[in-house]
């Protein structure tokens, strides 16, 4: 397809055109990709947001309306977007700060047991996020104790499936215990 401005791209976005947002993607995700690295510590950080600005873009297609250009509404985007994570890892914090000076007070079995259920939370949280073949396949596993074989058999899916649905569910939930402690 020939190269088309952003308006003839915006207005085929309207229309559900999936080859106009992509195209759309890659004509701006590494402009703000190095806009953001200059705002955010890690990459995996920018990565998330730069997807959520493209998540918002494709959820509000029908509805844009831009008196700015395409790339000055993706950058305010952007702006919002780094405000918002920073705005929640404030109350996050203030958040942690105020359960650390209740842990204080408690009881070290209290203590223990408060920390436990957070983490189970977010185990869960993660759990029910998953796709579902993953979620699937790890609660067989984690829940019913079956191990990778039984699965496979139960599933009709071969072994080394279970064994890579399994160790992706892991380092999901090792990486978002990582993100939230």
């Amino acid at each position: 397809m020939k190269h088309l401005t952003d308006p003839e791209l915006l207005i085929l976005l309207r229309e559900d055109d999936e080859w106009a947002f992509r195209e759309i993607y890659e004509r701006y995700w590494k402009i703000l990709y190095q806009q953001a690295l200059k705002k955010l510590a890690t990459t995996e950080e920018v990565r998330d947001i730069i997807q959520e600005i493209f998540f918002s873009l494709w959820k509000s297609r029908h509805s844009i309306l831009l008196r700015e250009t395409l790339l000055q509404y993706l950058y305010t985007s952007l702006r919002y977007k780094i405000i918002d994570y920073y705005r929640l890892r404030t109350v996050r914090s203030k958040y942690y700060d105020s359960i650390l000076q209740e842990e204080e007070h408690l009881s070290p079995e209290v203590s223990e047991e408060l920390q436990y259920r957070q983490l189970n939370t977010l185990v869960e949280e993660e759990i029910r996020q998953m796709p579902a073949k993953m979620k699937e396949v790890f609660v067989l596993s984690r829940d019913y104790n079956l191990n990778a074989v039984q699965i496979a058999q139960k599933l009709s899916l071969s072994h080394q499936t279970v064994r890579n649905q399994i160790s992706t569910a892991l380092k999901r939930i090792r990486k978002r215990l990582d993100r939230s402690l």
